[in-house]
Parts: C-alpha cells; sequence; structure tokens
C-alpha cells in the first residue's frame, strides 16, 4: 500500500510542473534530461506489451514521464486504481507526452490495463506480479 501512495504522491507533485501549473516554479526535481518530444522506441514497446519501463533506458523528459505513465502496471489495490482514476493523474500525465514515435498505442494500452483493473472486485490486490 506504501508503494501506490508513494506513486500517487508523485504524480500529485509532477503533474503541475508538466502542466505547466505549478506557480512559482520553485519545486525543482533535479531531473536533468533533455525536454525533448521523441520517446525511446522500446519505452515505447514496453507499455503496449504491458510491461514495466527499465529506468536505464529514460533518455529524455518524455520517457521520463513514459516510465511515470507504466507506474500503473506496478499499482497493487483497487483503491489504489480508483484514486488514479478519480484524480485523472494518468489522463494528465498522457496529455503532456507527444503523439510521436508510435506513443499513442502504448498511451491507449495503459487506459485498457487501467480500465479492466477498475473492473476487478473491491477490496482484492489487482496486480498479480
Amino acid at each position: 500500500m506504501v508503494r501506490d501512495c508513494d506513486k500517487l504522491d508523485i504524480y500529485r507533485i509532477v503533474l503541475p510542473l508538466y502542466e505547466g501549473t505549478a506557480g512559482d516554479g520553485l519545486l525543482d526535481l533535479g531531473v536533468r534530461l533533455p525536454d525533448e518530444p521523441r520517446c525511446n522506441p522500446t519505452l515505447v514497446a514496453a507499455l503496449r506489451e504491458g510491461r514495466r519501463v527499465n529506468a536505464d533506458q529514460i533518455q529524455t523528459l518524455s520517457d521520463l514521464k513514459l516510465m511515470q505513465l507504466g507506474w500503473v502496471y506496478d499499482i497493487n489495490f483497487l483503491h489504489s486504481l480508483q484514486l488514479l482514476a478519480a484524480d485523472r493523474y494518468l489522463e494528465r500525465l498522457a496529455d503532456t507526452i507527444p503523439d510521436t514515435d508510435g506513443v499513442r498505442p502504448a498511451k491507449e494500452a495503459v487506459f485498457r490495463y487501467l480500465h479492466s483493473r477498475l473492473e476487478a472486485q473491491e477490496g482484492q490486490a489487482v496486480n498479480p506480479r
């Protein structure tokens, strides 16, 4: 549950930065990646196939966002997924990632996974990994 909460909290913190709504911009994540629209095709393929992204392959800020989008595959509790959906974190994150290099099918795979997991019975751990 703590790992799920950590992910939700990170989304809450980084989304205003990615969306440009963080106010005075004093928060610095310490991430020094080029802010380019290109995405590593290996990461895109991992998301399309329902796998988590390997952090070693991150080359751009867009790749970091793809990795964070793929965290949905590592959410363990239905309630966490419900909170994720209610706050629209994945939709908001996906909107900050350019639809280049075949990214749209990867985003769609993430949302298919989320919606299928939300149909799971309440109270069960939803990630069999």
